[in-house]
């Protein structure tokens, strides 16, 4: 009996373990772990690959390998491991740009420590002791169980939200205000992007709730009665506050995820940009055996679609610059983010057809056109400068003729 009590008990703590996503701060599987670990190793070893064969095309051309294929394996990995890096670490970077200043929410926890009565006779809030019961294992769960790691902007909501019944009315009053000021700070500066007819909206609520409570104070005469009416009128204040703190609460969480994603977009594409260059024009900086110099001036085609690549994610991270990091973070956003994932295919597209035009020779050579049959020195340049105007150029069509078919 009793060893059936015991597995009983065993199951029940193991159906009560957390998955490592799930705990504040979010943590990372076994596999991801692994698939980090190898990763930045793949990193590592391409970065030091780079650097041997940099030094011998500097000081030792002779000792160069004679294989180029290397080269571009190495730039491939430091890429893809880069992203990789970024793919898995995306929702602990994601937590760490949500929590709130620890300093902040430990006062917030001892004002909280310190909660007295609104008013005494009548005693307000009603029922003081559970609520003065409810806020102090709120504070235990914040300190306990969840921790300073753990203190984003959700789980401290509680919390605020709590202590705005037990603020007197100049001090509702004055939250109210500075909760607008915040707001105001994200509709109007110029590091936010917030939608300003919310800010507004909420402005007239809040002014309306103060002024009819200042309404309310002039007309009540000087009876025994007059803090109750008064408070009784601020529960219409207290209720829009609670509102207000929860509206904060999501936009910063959703500025937050889209801040780390389109950070993390802007941090990779802009990597992806310079190593695709580098493999496209790969064949103009390695050494062969023959001339120890810059010595090939023909580009193949794929080298043609890795600068169109380059091309075509310059353009497309040019453009979501203007992105909203709220609405990155919301449906509406992954369009921008498609447009970035996207770019890559069209600019190798567009780069190998460009490249398959001159070579069939659809299009003359020329002053302004390479040769590509027989490359000189300037047939290498103007080949970089058609494939890279291809993909900037291919891409900006098709997103204009998607967005003339949506709308």
């Amino acid at each position: 009996m009793q060893d059936r009590t015991d597995e009983g008990e065993s199951k029940n703590i193991r159906c009560r373990d957390i998955l490592p996503e799930d705990k504040l701060p979010p943590e990372l599987t076994i596999w991801q772990l692994r698939f980090l670990c190898l990763a930045r190793t793949v990193m590592f070893l391409a970065i030091l690959y780079i650097v041997i064969i940099c030094i011998l095309i500097i000081w030792y051309p002779d000792a160069v390998p004679e294989c180029i294929c290397w080269p571009y394996l190495a730039l491939a990995g430091f890429l893809s491991g880069l992203i990789s890096d970024f793919f898995i670490r995306h929702w602990s970077r994601v937590h760490d740009s949500r929590k709130e200043d620890r300093s902040e929410i430990e006062a917030l926890i001892q004002e909280a420590k310190n909660i007295q009565p609104r008013l005494t006779e009548p005693e307000r809030p009603v029922g003081f002791e559970t609520k003065h019961r409810q806020v102090q294992e709120e504070i235990e769960r914040l300190t306990e169980d969840v921790g300073p790691e753990g203190w984003t902007e959700f789980q401290v909501l509680t919390l605020d939200r709590m202590l705005i019944d037990f603020l007197s009315l100049e001090d509702l009053k004055a939250r109210a205000r500075s909760s607008l000021d915040e707001l105001r700070e994200y509709a109007y500066g110029e590091a936010f992007s917030y939608n300003d007819n919310f800010y507004r909206d909420w402005e007239d609520k809040i002014n309306t709730n103060i002024n009819d409570l200042e309404e309310v104070d002039k007309k009540l005469g000087e009876d025994d009665e007059r803090a109750q009416k008064i408070d009784d009128e601020g529960e219409a204040l207290r209720a829009n506050l609670r509102a207000v703190r929860e509206h904060v609460a999501e936009y910063r969480a959703k500025w937050s995820e889209g801040s780390s994603i389109v950070s993390g977009i802007r941090i990779c594409g802009a990597a992806a940009v310079v190593i695709f260059t580098i493999m496209g024009i790969l064949p103009l900086l390695y050494p062969n055996q023959n001339c120890s110099i810059l010595c090939d001036f023909r580009l193949s085609i794929l080298n043609w679609g890795f600068l169109g690549i380059a091309g075509s994610i310059a353009i497309a991270l040019l453009d979501l610059r203007n992105a909203k990091e709220v609405e990155v973070a919301d449906t509406a956003g992954k369009q921008e983010l498609s447009r970035v994932l996207l770019s890559a295919p069209l600019g190798l597209l567009a780069g190998v057809l460009v490249f398959s035009i001159i070579a069939g020779e659809l299009i003359n050579s020329g002053s302004a056109v390479p040769n590509l049959r027989k490359p000189e020195f300037k047939d290498a340049y103007l080949s970089i400068a058609w494939a890279v105007v291809a993909g900037m150029g291919f891409e900006g069509v098709f997103q204009r003729v998607r967005r003339a078919v949506e709308s």
